[in-house]
């Protein structure tokens, strides 16, 4: 078919107005605050950028955990009463709204406690958000009593140095708040049964052993116990129950970091006493499992060994596999759209 030089430009005006028309319709819609998409972006977006643009909106909201320690409480057992057994009570304030997180375990005979109770929430990056703790005596019988209560901003505990904070308490003492980021994937539980051999003993008769599992937030100036076991009465041979473990409260789902295993002998008046420890990994601790033996004790001398009679985890979602050189493929796929688009203009 021949096209004279006068059809060509005709159609090519007829086009040229097409577009003009097009223009004008979007920009009209963008002053009344009506733009759609193609608004919005002239390309349409890729998957892949689709995804990332998901996820920025996705960052804005964080899952935290919350830990908790307490040092030189006022004792409030009473004259002749021992030493008081603290927990705490933990309520999130958000919008006016308060939510109750829960409630801490007791910590018997101490008024320095290490909870080793966490707990997680979800964060919304520039809402006001504020946690209200109360610390309470245990009284088995009788009423409970409180010993202080704190409020953080949750903004406030995430800018001071470690993302912790303290705070002085009206009755006595110093309550300390510490917020941690969660990952984003669940590590699973790590299920993990021990027992001790020839442990040292501290007592009269023979200790009361139990052990601690603890983490690390500043590289091992000091450790923070995530779990702590029951004890065992009179026995330097401790067979423990097995215990549950969230693991990335434990190592942040890092199955390589240093966690540290410590052995205490129980004390109904005062503070527990240590009996030895050691450093190891989670992935130690797997490949020790059927009874190999773990030496335990300070660097001069080790007081006994401990067995590792079960260590596995479960539950523990996949790694989420990323597709090899996102930016790249974004960027062809939304180059070939562009194409596309000025072919169809044409």
């Amino acid at each position: 078919m021949v096209v004279s030089a006068e059809q060509a430009r005709q159609k090519a005006e007829a086009r040229r107005q097409r577009i003009l028309a097009k223009s004008a319709e979007r920009l009209d819609m963008a002053s009344n605050g009506m733009a759609s998409k193609e608004v919005e972006h002239s390309v349409p977006l890729s998957p892949v950028r689709r995804r990332r643009n998901q996820n920025k909106k996705k960052k804005t909201v964080e899952k935290l955990r919350l830990t908790l320690h307490a040092t030189k409480l006022k004792n409030v057992a009473g004259l002749g009463k021992g030493i008081s057994d603290p927990f705490a009570n933990v309520t999130l304030v958000t919008s006016g709204r308060e939510l109750k997180l829960g409630q801490t375990e007791v910590v018997k005979n101490s008024i320095h406690p290490t909870w080793t109770s966490s707990f997680l929430f979800d964060y919304n990056k520039g809402e006001k958000m504020s946690i209200e703790v109360s610390v309470v005596d245990e009284v088995t019988k009788g009423s409970d009593i409180p010993m202080g209560s704190a409020a953080f901003e949750i903004g406030d505990i995430l800018g001071s140095q470690g993302s912790i904070k303290g705070k002085e308490l009206k009755e006595g003492g110093m309550l300390h708040a510490r917020i941690s980021k969660v990952p984003s994937r669940s590590a699973g539980k790590l299920s993990l049964r021990l027992e001790g051999k020839d442990l040292r003993n501290v007592e009269i008769s023979k200790s009361d052993p139990l052990f601690e599992l603890c983490r690390t937030y500043d590289g091992g100036k000091s450790w923070t116990p995530v779990y702590r076991s029951e004890y065992v009465m009179n026995n330097l041979n401790p067979d423990w129950k097995a215990a549950s473990i969230d693991v990335n409260a434990l190592c942040d789902g890092d199955l390589k970091r240093e966690i540290k295993l410590a052995i205490f002998d129980y004390e109904r008046k005062g503070e527990n006493k240590p009996l030895g420890a050691f450093y190891t990994t989670v992935n130690d601790l797997m490949q020790s499992e059927n009874s190999k033996l773990i030496h335990s004790g300070n660097i001069s001398k080790a007081h006994g060994t401990i067995l590792v009679h079960e260590c596995k985890i479960t539950g523990a979602e996949p790694e989420e596999v990323k597709p090899p050189e996102e930016n790249d493929v974004a960027e062809e796929e939304e180059a070939e759209a562009a194409k596309k688009t000025q072919e169809e203009a044409a």
